[in-house]
């Protein structure tokens, strides 16, 4: 987006004066001397104010003050906003140099042209995105965009408020608004920033989980970057291609595109991507249960990583170890792996990271038996949960307010309260709960040392817990519709959720490892939408929980008979791999299958 936007600048100015050479004569007019004056002094003072540094941005500078101080030129604004923009990115400072950019078309207002004032409000729009002000970006863009002509500026301003409509959760407007940036591009030879908005398109429908559209996108932008020599976004390219064809369950067409996404970087000489593709390569091919080859390109990404100081690097591939050794049962190197990625991690910058680690290292300790530091690290784990609920309900909040100045009512912001409510008492009693099941397990297994018997009664206990569990489980799907008709839930989505029930619960669809939203979608003769939200609303639950509720539900069936292997109880259910299989059981459980089987044992044997 960096480059695109450093593009669409540079093209903008081809269709205005030039300012590196200009022919500019100081005027008399007092107007242009006080414009002048002011200009010469903001130049001055904003570049020290966002703590501007780069030395071509501030040789840029320096030029503008040297034309500014021949005689004040609107152009000069304009293009000292553009370095503002691209200087702020590069920065970080993304509401500073907002505000710069403001404070310039207040000031300057009267001598700006409008295609001038486009210009400066769409840099502004695209900072207001990058600070995650998705709404404030949108209003921007929206109220001018009916009236910009320059086919360049938009197909700018298509293109970012497409990715603000897309962060804002509106994925079909999304699309709608990327493909017109495709068509004003079209009408010049912005190639690059085209190729962006395939990719752009290529996300998109990555998220909505529609792979092979995906990849469609993706290969646009991965032809058009061929056409242009642009071999940092082939690299791109065939790396998001393989993604795409992982997460279809194509893992040899993936292993294909990110080998030679992996062989572009290492011709590039660039590390950072070096590292990134052999962690992503280290990924598919632990969904192809390659758990070897897994484990070597993950610590050769490691190693880039360490050697040249890539930091989320480090601390990315720690993690992915670590999980590889976890699911291995090599738990003395797991915790190494783990304990390295949390000494790397503070709360304030990776909460939700550090958020995972805690997890991880507290089933970790569970799986060891050592109790008082499983206990030690949930604990951890609920504190970060509160954390991230808290910073969430401000930005909630924060937002809100925003949007109750312009158009919200006080309605909005009492349903907003009552949503945030409801979450955090969700979350409050779930954290309750965890808590509880840790306090029984430790003070059991404190007991068990003394009293085995005792010990095999707190495991049929356990086991009790995890039927009513299930029992409770199918209830809350029950409970959940009955409240979503109290709440005035569409007659077609309950309909539709009664069409769409049956295919797990009597076809058993779920078994088949590579089901997603497009294939019931088919099934039901509705589409990805609608099937989507009407499991949310008669269930609580999205659609790949709802699918992995079903799964786990015939995995601890099948466990309890005892006749079939771990391997064979994964891929029957509908797993196709044993990271995904263990993950989702315990996040239904709160054990591991192995965990759950030793228990089953318990209860034969008692």
């Amino acid at each position: 987006m960096l480059k695109c936007l450093f593009i669409i600048l540079t093209i903008s100015l081809i269709h205005t004066e030039s300012y590196s050479e200009p022919d500019i004569t100081i005027t008399n007019n007092r107007q242009f001397q006080s414009e002048q004056a002011h200009l010469l002094k903001l130049l001055n003072e904003i570049p020290e104010e966002l703590g501007i540094t780069d030395a071509v941005h501030l040789e840029e500078i320096e030029g503008y003050i040297n034309n500014a101080e021949k005689g004040y030129d609107s152009e000069i604004v304009v293009n000292f906003a553009s370095t503002i923009g691209i200087a702020s990115l590069s920065l970080v400072n993304y509401l500073e140099g907002a505000e710069a950019i403001q404070r310039l078309i207040d000031d300057f207002e009267n001598s700006l042209t409008s295609m001038q004032q486009q210009r400066l409000l769409i840099t502004m729009a695209e900072l207001q995105f990058w600070a995650k002000r998705y709404q404030t970006a949108f209003d921007i863009l929206d109220e001018i965009l009916p009236q910009i002509e320059d086919h360049h500026l938009r197909g700018w301003a298509y293109s970012t408020i497409g990715s603000a409509v897309y962060r804002l959760g509106r994925f079909d407007n999304a699309i709608q608004y990327y493909l017109n940036a495709i068509e004003a591009f079209g009408a010049g030879d912005e190639t690059f920033c085209h190729a962006e908005v395939y990719n752009r398109l290529g996300n998109i429908y990555y998220s909505l989980e529609e792979y092979d559209v995906s990849i469609k996108y993706y290969q646009r932008n991965l032809d058009m970057a061929i056409r242009a020599g642009d071999e940092v976004a082939m690299a791109n390219g065939y790396l998001n291609i393989g993604a795409a064809y992982r997460q279809s369950g194509n893992y040899e067409k993936a292993l294909q595109s990110y080998l030679a996404g992996i062989e572009q970087t290492e011709q590039l000489g660039n590390v950072r991507e070096i590292a990134r593709g052999k962690m992503n390569i280290a990924n598919l091919y632990a969904s192809m249960e390659r758990f070897d080859k897994a484990l070597e390109n993950f610590r050769e990404s490691l190693a880039i990583s360490e050697e040249h100081g890539i930091e989320v690097g480090i601390l990315m591939n720690h993690i992915n170890i670590g999980r590889l050794l976890f699911d291995k049962n090599q738990y003395d190197e797991s915790e190494e792996a783990y304990l390295a990625a949390f000494q790397l991690m503070n709360r304030e910058s990776h909460i939700f990271e550090l958020r995972h680690v805690s997890k991880q290292l507290a089933e970790l300790y569970e799986a060891k038996g050592d109790y008082m530091q499983a206990f030690s690290y949930l604990q951890l784990f609920t504190e970060l949960n509160g954390d991230i609920f808290d910073s969430e309900k401000l930005e909630i909040a924060e937002d809100l307010r925003t949007r109750y100045e312009t158009e919200l009512k006080e309605q909005d912001l009492a349903i907003a309260e009552l949503t945030i409510g409801t979450k955090t008492l969700h979350n409050r009693i779930l954290l309750v709960f965890i808590l509880s099941l840790i306090i029984i397990l430790y003070i059991g297994v404190s007991y068990f040392r003394k009293k085995n018997e005792h010990y095999r009664v707190l495991y049929n206990r356990n086991l009790e817990v995890l039927d009513l569990l299930e029992i409770d489980s199918e209830a809350v799907i029950k409970s959940q519709h009955n409240g979503s008709d109290k709440a005035g839930e569409s007659e077609h989505l309950k309909e539709l959720y009664q069409t769409i029930k049956p295919l797990f619960t009597e076809k058993k669809i779920y078994r088949d490892p590579n089901l997603n939203l497009s294939k019931v979608s088919k099934l039901v003769g509705s589409n990805r939408k609608y099937v989507s939200e009407a499991i949310k609303s008669s269930s609580n639950m999205q659609f790949n929980h709802y699918v992995n509720f079903y799964r786990v539900n015939e995995a601890k069936k099948m466990i309890l008979n005892g006749e079939e292997s771990m391997s064979e109880v994964q891929h029957t259910c509908g797993f196709n791999s044993r990271t995904t299989f263990y993950s989702a059981f315990k996040t239904f459980t709160g054990m591991s299958p192995s965990k759950f089987k030793e228990m089953s044992r318990y209860r034969v044997s008692g």
